[in-house]
């Protein structure tokens, strides 16, 4: 465990965040990384032990993610940001490294979510609050 954690405390120094890849050169640690969030959910949600709370202190303590999916779109979304503030809008190109991508998902996401024909049985990957915030910001659905 110790090993695995402070590895994890040079991957966030280096990287900024602790959205370790399972693959590459951070396959080990990124496999560790998995497995705290499977033990972290199993706990929240039944109560068993397989984390103590003493661990999970630790490892927030070290800016800790526990939730990748939020960690990730939080991270895209301060990008934008960044980008907005550069450029003045949020049109990023498409193929403008993998934000352009991330900047399209959300308007397919969202015309997905707005299509009354739609009858996806997917969950809400762009939810209300989502929306807001990426409108707060000059986010704009439609491009003309």
């Amino acid at each position: 465990m110790e090993k695995s954690f402070q590895s994890l405390l040079r991957y966030q120094e280096q990287n900024k965040h602790t959205l370790v890849p399972r693959t590459g050169e951070h396959t080990k640690l990124g496999h560790w990384v998995r497995n705290q969030r499977a033990l972290y959910q199993r706990f929240q949600k039944t109560g068993k032990k397989g984390i103590s709370a003493k661990r999970i202190r630790k490892i927030e303590a070290a800016g800790f993610q526990w939730n990748a999916v939020e960690a990730a779109w939080e991270t895209k979304f301060q990008e934008l940001i960044t980008y907005k503030n550069r450029m003045g809008d949020c049109r990023v190109p498409q193929f403008e490294s993998t934000h352009g991508l991330w900047v399209k998902y959300q308007r397919q996401e969202y015309k997905k979510q707005h299509n009354k024909k739609s009858k996806s049985s997917r969950s809400n990957v762009l939810s209300n609050e989502r929306v807001a915030r990426l409108e707060s910001i000059g986010f704009e659905w439609t491009l003309r």
